[in-house]
């Protein structure tokens, strides 16, 4: 039994040097990163228990004004969803049609 090969397949995933390219990217970038950590690191002149001490005191900051902005994001959706804002604008009545719009009717002018 042979697979067949689909062009679907092809529209739907990406090429393999463009996966690579974007693996190089993020490696690039990852990269780029770690260094200037490292470079902060080294010109700090604290002890290193006192910068990984802050450095995490940041990151708690950080996370905890995500938090506060994902848990405001979160309690106005609801309100907007009880308030019944987000369900979708009801359906338009169906137009009737009358004798004269009827396909296939003719219009006399006088």
């Amino acid at each position: 039994m042979t697979a067949t090969h689909s062009p679907r397949a092809d529209a739907i995933s990406p090429s393999r040097q463009r996966r690579q390219a974007h693996a190089l990217a993020l490696l690039a970038a990852v990269s780029a990163v770690g260094a200037a950590v490292v470079l902060n690191l080294v010109d700090d002149p604290r002890p290193l228990d006192v910068q990984l001490s802050s450095a995490l005191g940041d990151a708690h900051h950080a996370l905890n004004g995500w938090q506060d902005q994902i848990s405001r994001g979160l309690q106005v959706s609801m309100l907007a969803v009880a308030d019944g804002r987000e369900l979708p604008a009801p359906p338009a009545a169906p137009l009737r049609e009358t004798a004269a719009s009827a396909p296939g009717a003719s219009v006399r002018v006088q």
